[in-house]
């Protein structure tokens, strides 16, 4: 869900250039117009080869490019300093920073950990380090916070989106889920939280 609402925001920006950081897969790719010049982060190749900048982000040398986009989808909570992450994106950035965080205390969650006694896998404390694990526990108002936060030290117009259960609303199951999620607080029923960061000057502050 939250990987084609960022191509839909970014199409809808008509953005030309794009890093999606911690691409994984790439699959954001897919989604986007045609003519974006899409490029991808991530720490490790994946099986496909076509990451096109592999190394640690923060310490990744860009070499003075500038993309219009730069997007972070479920990334900074899996970082040791989501600020530093977020300042590099700045620099990095043209136009618009889009980033989504999950929100650990929605409903499915909070259900999972009451009988299950767990919160996951990416939670787990291992015996070995591991790469592909959260660092942080959020929740929405701690995440939309964040933002806010940031928003205002870099000086920075701020749009966020709450991605609830049934957000898409196709389909009868997706439907059902969007009026139940409309009834709930959305603390529970909002499973990420996506903060749109513009360094235009004509984005209106949407909050």
């Amino acid at each position: 869900m939250r990987i084609k609402i960022a191509a839909e925001l970014i199409n809808r920006y008509q953005a030309v250039t794009v890093l999606d950081i911690g691409c994984r897969d790439t699959s954001l790719k897919q989604y986007l117009n045609g003519f974006v010049k899409y490029s991808g982060n991530d720490i490790v190749q994946n099986t496909a080869g076509n990451v096109d900048y592999v190394g640690d982000f923060l310490t990744y040398d860009f070499q003075r490019h500038k993309f219009d986009v730069t997007v972070a989808l479920d990334v900074l909570e899996h970082t040791d300093d989501p600020y530093r992450v977020l300042h590099k994106m700045k620099q990095l950035t043209n136009q618009k920073m889009i980033i989504n965080l999950p929100n650990i205390y929605n409903l499915k969650n909070r259900f999972a950990f009451f009988f299950r006694g767990k919160l996951g896998d990416k939670y787990k404390f291992r015996p070995q380090n591991s790469l592909d694990r959260h660092r942080w526990v959020m929740g929405r108002q701690e995440i939309i916070d964040f933002y806010r936060f940031q928003a205002e030290q870099y000086n920075l117009q701020l749009e966020i989106l709450d991605l609830c259960y049934g957000y898409s609303r196709t389909g009868p199951i997706g439907k059902l889920k969007y009026f139940f999620s409309s009834l709930l607080p959305k603390d529970l029923m909002t499973v990420s939280v996506i903060g749109i960061f513009s360094l235009e000057n004509d984005s209106d502050i949407n909050v």
